[in-house]
């Protein structure tokens, strides 16, 4: 990213401080920008009283104030900080609840830290707009009288190079669009006008422009970052609009200004991917490791079921590398990654945790579990001319209280354990430490 975020600050609060300052570094390390952590709602008004802050990603149960009222006094004290709220309990906290207080975005937990990144960079992405320029002039035209309006009205609306749809408050259907917003979408003026906007949305983001809409009717302009909206042909495509709310003829209208970011989304997700991927072999480097285990831990300890980790190392690949070179070593790398590939389930994870480490998360898996996924790695891999080179697995369970430095520690002392029974063995910790 550069420096192109540096002047942002984010501020982070979480009641599980592992979780709060994972997330923070992630962040800071993503998009550049300057971060914040605490472990407490009052903790992070105090911040905020004390400092200015872009961004505020909070949990909602947490110690001190917490919840609705949390979201209500940070926008009270930061009007212009865009608030993202995450919780694992959406039942206890309406989306649409949660943008009345203030809030700009909703993610249920447990989410992948890059989505908080992604959420992120559309929200700096919409504070640097000027696109606002563009709806007060529209609305100045639409409060003008005779023939001056209608002319400066084609000129503003027809030919904006934005995509602009007008949608009447009162049944949320389609009363105006323009031609770029028809070539975006694939299709003529007649296939669009009273047709309804929330069909053209795709049904995981309906919500977000129905409530969004809702609020904006009462406090007048408002935005949405990256809406996926389906074109004539079926295909997605991510839009950022502004969004104004005007009266004209006793009818309430809402004006859309669409800005096409489908590319910069899918060059962001690839970029994504790439900063989280070992190239050898294919699987997530190190660099995510602490923060997927962390929100694996979270998601255990909400009772969503069991979570195991398994660490395996190599044996003899040192002896292999200086017998057959360094290009036979990473072929077997690579045979390594493709054997923990294959045959993890999709709802597993796997790591390059070192040189020649290899770490599995496991959700949803109890020890026996994760020990049968061992074998099946181990077997696979056996199919592959390993030049001698086998793998010793350790596995621990994850208790509630235990820390992610605690569970890595019992993971490698029993893969080390399974070293010490004579390699190429799966040893599951027995006496937690």
């Amino acid at each position: 990213m550069g420096d192109e975020y540096s002047s942002y600050r984010v501020l982070v609060a979480d009641d599980q401080r592992m979780v709060a300052e994972t997330l923070a570094e992630v962040i800071r390390c993503r998009l550049g920008c300057d971060t914040m952590s605490c472990g407490d709602g009052d903790a992070a008004l105090e911040i905020l009283e004390s400092r200015p802050v872009d961004a505020f990603v909070t949990d909602m149960l947490m110690p001190g104030c917490h919840g609705i009222e949390l979201i209500q006094q940070a926008k009270a004290i930061r009007p212009h900080c865009d608030i993202i709220v995450m919780t694992a309990y959406p039942a206890e906290f309406p989306y649409i609840a949660v943008v009345e207080a203030g809030a700009s975005d909703f993610i249920i937990k447990p989410y992948p830290m890059e989505e908080i990144c992604a959420r992120l960079l559309s929200r700096f992405r919409e504070q640097g707009r000027r696109e606002k320029e563009t709806i007060h002039e529209v609305e100045s035209t639409q409060s003008d009288s005779g023939n001056g309006q209608s002319d400066r009205y084609v000129l503003l609306f027809e030919n904006n190079m934005n995509g602009m749809v007008v949608v009447r408050n009162s049944d949320r259907k389609i009363e105006d669009v323009n031609q770029a917003f028809c070539e975006w979408y694939g299709g003529d003026r007649t296939m669009l006008l009273g047709h309804p906007i929330m069909g053209l949305v795709s049904e995981n983001h309906s919500e977000r422009l129905e409530v969004g809409l809702d609020v904006i009717a009462t406090t007048g302009r408002g935005a949405l970052a990256g809406l996926a909206l389906q074109r004539s042909d079926a295909t997605v495509g991510q839009v950022d609009i502004s969004i104004s709310f005007v009266e004209h003829n006793n009818e309430g209208l809402f004006l859309l200004a669409c800005r096409d970011v489908t590319e910069q989304h899918h060059v962001q997700d690839r970029l994504i991917e790439l900063a989280n991927m070992d190239d050898l072999t294919g699987l997530l480097n190190r660099r995510v490791f602490n923060g997927r285990l962390a929100s694996a831990m979270e998601w255990a300890d909400q009772g969503s079921g069991p979570l195991s980790i398994a660490l395996i190392d190599l044996d003899e690949f040192k002896h292999c590398n200086d017998t057959y070179g360094h290009q036979v070593g990473d072929t077997v790398l690579r045979q390594a990654g493709e054997s923990i590939r294959k045959h993890i389930r999709n709802s597993d994870e796997g790591f390059r945790y070192g040189g020649d480490e290899f770490a599995l998360v496991l959700r949803g898996a109890d020890a026996t579990v994760a020990a049968r996924a061992a074998e099946r790695i181990q077997n696979a891999f056996k199919e592959h001319p390993c030049y001698g080179v086998t793998m010793s697995i350790g596995i621990a369970q994850y208790r509630s209280g235990c820390s992610l430095t605690g569970l890595l520690r019992e993971a490698d002392a029993a893969m080390y354990a399974a070293k010490s029974s004579g390699r190429n063995a799966i040893h599951i910790v027995s006496d937690p430490l």
